[in-house]
């Protein structure tokens, strides 16, 4: 079996709350560490116990994938250091890590050759799944690397991660009012405590069955199984006792509609 190239890193600030720096086995793959100072690479070292502290980026040569773990702050900076290095840039992919920043912040590195990518963690239970934007060599080597450490990684197309974004907002904030929403339903129609946490669990987790399974008609904001009469009736009797509850169903309605609408013509407009 070929052996692999040692992974480089670059470290700036605080690690302990990096997934991508606590993936199992990840000292057997490190090589040169590399750090505005290089007691924080060798303290690094020590505490995973593999790699080693390097002074000068050039000792980062010999790596075919070099992680970026800095603050935001910090990218620009060390981007300008490694451009006036005399690193060979033509076989090295640079992958920022953790970061909301886009490829953009790597622009100086891919023009002098390299390949670039981003790497964010995915907003799931699962602590070692990952995503990654940015240019096909540099996500595909550090999609090999972490499936090589019992991870997961999912690719986005360079430039796409402002749809990771719309993703994640649409799945972990602005559901947050609905959920509150639908509890304060059911609380309110006597149903609560750990009955009320049962019910919500298995109609939410219903809820994403049918979405990724295809049962529900993703162009329909209304329930598929009430009658448009009944649910009319019901909108009528939420106005009069519940009406910022009424309002608000009515407006998601509209909102969820014209949104899907929208995606479902640029879609077809796309091809």
């Amino acid at each position: 079996m070929k052996r692999q190239l040692p992974v480089g890193l670059v470290l700036e600030g605080s690690s302990t709350r990096s997934s991508i720096l606590r993936l199992p086995k990840l000292a057997e793959e490190l090589g040169p560490i590399k750090s505005s100072h290089i007691g924080i690479a060798r303290r690094f070292s020590n505490l995973i116990q593999g790699g080693y502290p390097v002074a000068e980026y050039e000792e980062l040569q010999n790596a075919r994938v070099i992680f970026l773990r800095v603050p935001d702050r910090a990218v620009s900076r060390i981007v300008d250091e490694l451009c006036r290095s005399e690193l060979l840039m033509n076989r090295i992919c640079f992958v920022l890590c953790e970061t909301w920043l886009t490829t953009e912040a790597l622009a100086p590195l891919k023009e002098r050759g390299a390949s670039v990518a981003t790497l964010v963690r995915a907003p799931t239970i699962e602590r070692d799944w990952f995503v990654l934007e940015g240019e096909v060599p540099a996500s595909r080597l550090v999609r090999r690397f972490i499936e090589r450490h019992e991870g997961r990684a999912f690719e986005m197309k360079l430039g796409s991660k402002q749809l990771l974004f719309a993703a994640e907002m649409l799945l972990t904030v602005l559901p947050v009012p609905l959920f509150t929403a639908a509890q304060r339903s059911l609380r309110n129609g006597g149903i609560t405590g750990n009955e009320l946490a049962a019910l919500l669990e298995h109609m939410t987790e219903k809820m994403l069955r049918d979405v990724i399974r295809g049962v529900r008609l993703p162009f329909s904001p209304h329930l598929p199984d009430c009658p448009p009469e009944q649910s009319a009736a019901f909108l009528r009797t939420l106005h009069e006792f519940e009406p910022a509850l009424a309002h608000f169903l009515e407006w998601t309605q509209q909102m969820s509609g014209k949104l899907i609408c929208e995606t479902w013509k640029s879609a077809i407009d796309g091809g």
